[in-house]
Protein backbone atom coordinates (compact mmCIF):
# COMPACT_ATOMS: atom_id res chain seq x y z
CA UNK A 1 0.00 0.00 0.00
CA UNK A 2 2.85 2.21 0.70
CA UNK A 3 4.30 2.11 -2.53
CA UNK A 4 0.60 2.97 -3.83
CA UNK A 5 0.27 5.69 -2.20
CA UNK A 6 3.52 7.49 -3.09
CA UNK A 7 2.89 6.65 -6.23
CA UNK A 8 -0.40 8.31 -6.68
CA UNK A 9 0.44 11.14 -4.43
CA UNK A 10 3.28 12.19 -7.15
CA UNK A 11 1.26 11.03 -9.88
CA UNK A 12 -1.83 13.65 -8.89
CA UNK A 13 0.55 16.24 -7.73
CA UNK A 14 2.61 16.64 -11.21
CA UNK A 15 -0.81 16.96 -12.47
CA UNK A 16 -1.78 20.49 -10.46
CA UNK A 17 -4.00 18.79 -7.58
CA UNK A 18 -3.61 20.49 -3.92
CA UNK A 19 -1.47 18.32 -1.92
CA UNK A 20 -4.22 17.46 0.76
CA UNK A 21 -6.46 16.23 -1.70
CA UNK A 22 -3.32 13.93 -3.41
CA UNK A 23 -3.00 12.80 -0.16
CA UNK A 24 -6.55 12.06 -0.08
CA UNK A 25 -6.79 10.28 -3.26
CA UNK A 26 -3.72 8.24 -2.92
CA UNK A 27 -4.89 6.82 0.94
CA UNK A 28 -8.81 6.11 -0.85
CA UNK A 29 -7.28 4.20 -3.62
CA UNK A 30 -4.52 2.47 -1.41
CA UNK A 31 -7.24 1.37 1.03
CA UNK A 32 -9.90 0.50 -1.60
CA UNK A 33 -6.85 -1.82 -3.47
CA UNK A 34 -5.99 -3.35 -0.22
CA UNK A 35 -10.10 -4.45 0.75
CA UNK A 36 -10.28 -2.15 4.03
CA UNK A 37 -13.45 -1.01 5.22
CA UNK A 38 -12.99 2.53 3.49
CA UNK A 39 -15.08 3.82 6.97
CA UNK A 40 -11.85 4.16 8.23
CA UNK A 41 -11.38 7.72 6.32
CA UNK A 42 -13.41 9.08 7.62
CA UNK A 43 -13.12 8.14 11.19
CA UNK A 44 -8.96 8.99 11.03
CA UNK A 45 -9.11 12.00 9.34
CA UNK A 46 -12.19 13.38 12.29
CA UNK A 47 -9.42 12.03 15.00
CA UNK A 48 -7.02 13.61 13.71
CA UNK A 49 -8.73 17.35 13.47
CA UNK A 50 -11.34 16.78 16.59
CA UNK A 51 -8.27 18.36 18.84
CA UNK A 52 -8.31 21.63 21.14
CA UNK A 53 -4.81 22.88 20.34
CA UNK A 54 -5.43 23.21 16.77
CA UNK A 55 -8.07 25.64 17.29
CA UNK A 56 -4.66 28.10 17.86
CA UNK A 57 -4.10 28.11 13.84
CA UNK A 58 -7.04 29.58 12.80
CA UNK A 59 -7.08 31.93 15.54
CA UNK A 60 -3.61 33.20 14.68
CA UNK A 61 -4.48 33.46 11.01
CA UNK A 62 -7.72 35.57 12.23
CA UNK A 63 -5.27 37.72 14.47
CA UNK A 64 -3.08 38.03 10.94
CA UNK A 65 -5.87 39.04 8.69
CA UNK A 66 -6.99 41.70 11.60
CA UNK A 67 -3.97 43.03 12.06
CA UNK A 68 -3.01 43.75 8.13
CA UNK A 69 -6.45 45.02 8.02
CA UNK A 70 -5.79 47.31 10.57
CA UNK A 71 -2.71 48.63 8.49
CA UNK A 72 -0.03 47.31 10.62
CA UNK A 73 1.73 46.79 7.05
CA UNK A 74 2.20 50.89 6.03
CA UNK A 75 3.97 51.29 9.50
CA UNK A 76 5.78 48.26 9.68
CA UNK A 77 7.56 49.06 5.91
CA UNK A 78 8.12 52.72 7.22
CA UNK A 79 10.08 51.36 10.28
CA UNK A 80 12.05 48.93 8.29
CA UNK A 81 12.63 51.50 5.77
CA UNK A 82 14.25 53.32 8.14
CA UNK A 83 16.53 50.99 9.49
CA UNK A 84 17.82 49.26 5.68
CA UNK A 85 16.28 51.04 3.09
CA UNK A 86 19.43 53.17 1.88
CA UNK A 87 22.07 50.02 0.77
CA UNK A 88 22.10 48.07 -1.87
CA UNK A 89 18.53 46.08 -2.39
CA UNK A 90 17.03 48.58 0.43
CA UNK A 91 13.72 47.62 -0.81
CA UNK A 92 14.73 43.72 -1.26
CA UNK A 93 15.80 44.42 2.47
CA UNK A 94 12.66 46.05 3.66
CA UNK A 95 10.49 43.43 2.73
CA UNK A 96 12.33 40.50 4.37
CA UNK A 97 12.38 42.77 7.86
CA UNK A 98 8.34 43.22 7.21
CA UNK A 99 8.05 39.54 6.33
CA UNK A 100 10.06 38.59 9.46
CA UNK A 101 7.94 40.73 12.14
CA UNK A 102 4.64 39.65 9.81
CA UNK A 103 5.44 35.93 10.70
CA UNK A 104 5.88 36.43 14.42
CA UNK A 105 1.74 38.05 14.43
CA UNK A 106 0.55 35.37 11.46
CA UNK A 107 2.49 32.18 12.19
CA UNK A 108 1.77 31.53 8.53
CA UNK A 109 3.91 31.90 5.02
CA UNK A 110 -0.03 31.81 2.95
CA UNK A 111 -1.09 34.89 5.20
CA UNK A 112 2.32 36.42 5.06
CA UNK A 113 2.69 36.11 1.43
CA UNK A 114 -0.97 37.69 0.63
CA UNK A 115 0.36 40.79 3.02
CA UNK A 116 3.44 41.42 1.94
CA UNK A 117 2.93 41.08 -1.86
CA UNK A 118 -0.52 43.22 -2.23
CA UNK A 119 1.01 46.16 -0.16
CA UNK A 120 4.72 45.92 -1.57
CA UNK A 121 4.71 43.99 -5.14
CA UNK A 122 4.05 47.34 -6.94
CA UNK A 123 6.57 48.90 -5.26
CA UNK A 124 9.23 46.75 -5.57
CA UNK A 125 8.33 46.19 -9.23
CA UNK A 126 9.52 49.74 -10.10
CA UNK A 127 12.75 49.03 -9.25
CA UNK A 128 13.25 45.45 -9.66
CA UNK A 129 12.54 42.67 -12.59
CA UNK A 130 9.29 40.76 -11.45
CA UNK A 131 11.50 37.27 -11.34
CA UNK A 132 13.51 38.98 -8.31
CA UNK A 133 10.39 40.42 -6.86
CA UNK A 134 8.45 37.36 -6.18
CA UNK A 135 11.77 35.69 -5.16
CA UNK A 136 11.97 37.93 -2.32
CA UNK A 137 8.54 38.24 -1.42
CA UNK A 138 8.47 34.22 -1.40
CA UNK A 139 11.59 34.31 0.60
CA UNK A 140 10.33 36.51 3.36
CA UNK A 141 7.11 34.73 3.32
CA UNK A 142 8.28 31.55 3.82
CA UNK A 143 10.31 33.07 7.44
CA UNK A 144 6.15 32.53 8.91
CA UNK A 145 6.82 28.67 9.73
CA UNK A 146 10.03 29.29 11.53
CA UNK A 147 9.56 32.21 13.43
CA UNK A 148 6.85 31.77 16.45
CA UNK A 149 3.91 31.68 16.63
CA UNK A 150 3.97 28.90 13.60
CA UNK A 151 1.39 27.22 13.10
CA UNK A 152 3.71 24.11 11.54
CA UNK A 153 5.08 23.93 15.35
CA UNK A 154 2.07 23.42 17.05
CA UNK A 155 0.77 20.99 14.38
CA UNK A 156 3.94 19.09 14.90
CA UNK A 157 3.75 19.06 18.66
CA UNK A 158 0.36 18.17 18.37
CA UNK A 159 1.58 15.15 15.90
CA UNK A 160 4.26 14.16 18.18
CA UNK A 161 2.65 13.95 21.22
CA UNK A 162 3.15 15.29 25.45
CA UNK A 163 7.10 14.76 24.57
CA UNK A 164 7.09 17.94 22.62
CA UNK A 165 6.32 21.50 24.07
CA UNK A 166 5.08 24.11 21.90
CA UNK A 167 7.04 26.68 23.68
CA UNK A 168 10.31 24.85 23.03
CA UNK A 169 9.98 24.88 19.35
CA UNK A 170 9.11 28.54 19.68
CA UNK A 171 12.03 29.05 21.56
CA UNK A 172 13.82 26.92 19.06
CA UNK A 173 12.63 28.15 16.18
CA UNK A 174 13.74 32.37 17.40
CA UNK A 175 17.34 32.00 16.35
CA UNK A 176 17.32 29.96 12.92
CA UNK A 177 14.30 32.61 12.05
CA UNK A 178 17.19 35.39 12.52
CA UNK A 179 19.95 33.87 10.62
CA UNK A 180 17.48 33.14 7.87
CA UNK A 181 16.51 36.76 7.70
CA UNK A 182 20.62 38.17 7.81
CA UNK A 183 20.97 35.37 5.76
CA UNK A 184 18.18 36.32 2.97
CA UNK A 185 19.18 40.09 3.27
CA UNK A 186 22.68 38.98 3.09
CA UNK A 187 22.20 37.85 -0.43
CA UNK A 188 19.85 40.10 -1.25
CA UNK A 189 22.66 42.92 -0.99
CA UNK A 190 24.81 40.96 -3.18
CA UNK A 191 22.75 40.06 -5.98
CA UNK A 192 21.26 43.92 -6.13
CA UNK A 193 25.11 45.04 -6.15
CA UNK A 194 26.10 42.17 -9.22
CA UNK A 195 22.90 43.77 -10.55
CA UNK A 196 23.53 46.94 -10.30
CA UNK A 197 20.10 47.86 -8.81
CA UNK A 198 19.42 51.50 -7.66
CA UNK A 199 19.83 52.63 -3.52
CA UNK A 200 15.98 53.50 -3.23
CA UNK A 201 14.72 55.06 0.06
CA UNK A 202 16.34 57.67 2.29
CA UNK A 203 19.43 57.75 4.10
CA UNK A 204 19.72 56.53 7.34
CA UNK A 205 18.18 58.67 10.36
CA UNK A 206 18.19 57.80 14.29
CA UNK A 207 15.49 60.88 14.55
CA UNK A 208 13.41 58.86 11.83
CA UNK A 209 14.37 55.46 13.07
CA UNK A 210 12.72 56.06 16.97
CA UNK A 211 9.83 58.11 15.41
CA UNK A 212 8.97 54.86 13.18
CA UNK A 213 10.15 52.96 16.24
CA UNK A 214 7.20 54.35 18.29
CA UNK A 215 4.95 54.27 15.47
CA UNK A 216 5.35 50.24 15.52
CA UNK A 217 5.79 49.54 18.94
CA UNK A 218 2.23 48.58 19.48
CA UNK A 219 2.46 45.96 16.51
CA UNK A 220 6.34 44.75 17.80
CA UNK A 221 4.53 44.13 21.68
CA UNK A 222 2.12 41.68 20.13
CA UNK A 223 4.95 38.62 19.93
CA UNK A 224 6.47 39.62 22.90
CA UNK A 225 3.22 39.48 24.58
CA UNK A 226 2.01 36.44 23.05
CA UNK A 227 5.28 34.11 22.27
CA UNK A 228 6.46 35.25 25.78
CA UNK A 229 3.31 34.19 27.67
CA UNK A 230 3.67 30.56 26.37
CA UNK A 231 6.68 30.27 26.36
CA UNK A 232 6.82 31.22 30.05
CA UNK A 233 3.79 28.75 30.67
CA UNK A 234 1.21 31.71 31.24
CA UNK A 235 -1.17 30.49 28.94
CA UNK A 236 -1.75 27.38 26.17
CA UNK A 237 -0.77 27.85 22.69
CA UNK A 238 -4.51 28.51 21.77
CA UNK A 239 -5.26 30.95 24.75
CA UNK A 240 -2.47 32.58 23.58
CA UNK A 241 -3.99 32.98 20.04
CA UNK A 242 -6.72 34.27 21.27
CA UNK A 243 -5.06 36.61 22.90
CA UNK A 244 -3.25 37.98 19.52
CA UNK A 245 -7.31 38.48 18.25
CA UNK A 246 -8.20 40.60 20.95
CA UNK A 247 -5.18 42.33 20.45
CA UNK A 248 -5.08 42.81 16.95
CA UNK A 249 -8.92 43.90 16.90
CA UNK A 250 -7.81 46.25 19.69
CA UNK A 251 -5.58 47.63 17.27
CA UNK A 252 -7.43 47.77 14.36
CA UNK A 253 -10.35 50.17 16.84
CA UNK A 254 -7.97 51.82 19.00
CA UNK A 255 -5.16 52.79 17.66
CA UNK A 256 -4.46 52.71 13.72
CA UNK A 257 -8.61 53.37 13.48
CA UNK A 258 -8.42 51.59 10.04
CA UNK A 259 -10.81 48.27 11.09
CA UNK A 260 -13.95 48.55 10.59
CA UNK A 261 -17.30 46.01 12.20
CA UNK A 262 -17.56 45.83 8.14
CA UNK A 263 -13.71 44.03 8.06
CA UNK A 264 -14.52 41.42 10.16
CA UNK A 265 -16.79 39.43 8.02
CA UNK A 266 -13.79 39.51 5.26
CA UNK A 267 -11.55 38.73 7.80
CA UNK A 268 -13.39 35.78 9.36
CA UNK A 269 -14.01 34.49 5.52
CA UNK A 270 -10.28 34.50 4.43
CA UNK A 271 -8.76 33.31 7.98
CA UNK A 272 -11.53 30.15 7.64
CA UNK A 273 -10.42 29.35 4.17
CA UNK A 274 -6.80 29.08 5.26
CA UNK A 275 -7.37 27.23 8.25
CA UNK A 276 -9.53 24.75 6.00
CA UNK A 277 -6.49 23.79 3.82
CA UNK A 278 -4.71 23.17 7.15
CA UNK A 279 -6.68 21.55 8.47
CA UNK A 280 -7.46 19.16 5.05
CA UNK A 281 -3.93 18.59 5.05
CA UNK A 282 -3.63 17.63 8.56
CA UNK A 283 -6.54 15.18 8.28
CA UNK A 284 -5.55 13.44 4.93
CA UNK A 285 -1.89 13.08 6.26
CA UNK A 286 -2.88 11.10 9.46
CA UNK A 287 -4.38 9.08 6.71
CA UNK A 288 -1.45 8.28 5.28
CA UNK A 289 0.57 8.01 8.40
CA UNK A 290 -2.04 5.01 9.41
CA UNK A 291 -1.02 3.23 6.26
CA UNK A 292 2.65 3.44 7.04
CA UNK A 293 2.14 2.21 10.44
CA UNK A 294 -0.04 -0.59 8.76
CA UNK A 295 2.88 -1.45 6.41
CA UNK A 296 5.54 -1.30 9.40
CA UNK A 297 7.21 1.51 7.24
CA UNK A 298 8.49 3.34 10.24
CA UNK A 299 11.03 0.67 11.97
CA UNK A 300 12.96 0.25 8.75
CA UNK A 301 13.08 3.99 7.88
CA UNK A 302 14.72 4.50 11.48
CA UNK A 303 17.06 1.96 10.81
CA UNK A 304 18.00 3.30 7.46
CA UNK A 305 18.23 7.02 8.90
CA UNK A 306 20.63 5.74 12.00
Amino acid sequence: MTLMVIAVFLGLSVLGMPLAFALGFASLGALWFADFELVILPQRMMHAVDNFPLMAIPLFMLAGELMVKAGIMDRLVAFANSLVGRVHGGLAHVTILSGMILASVSGAAVASASALGSSLVPVLRKHYPDGYSSAVIASAANLGPVIPPSNAMIVYALMAGSSVSVGGLFMAGIVPGILLTVGFMALASWVSWRRGYALTGEGFSLANVLHQAKRATVIILMPIIVVGGIVGGVFTATEGAAIAVVYSAAIGFLVTRQLRLADLPGCLFRAAVTAAMVGALIAFACMVTFIFTIDMVPPPLSDFIR
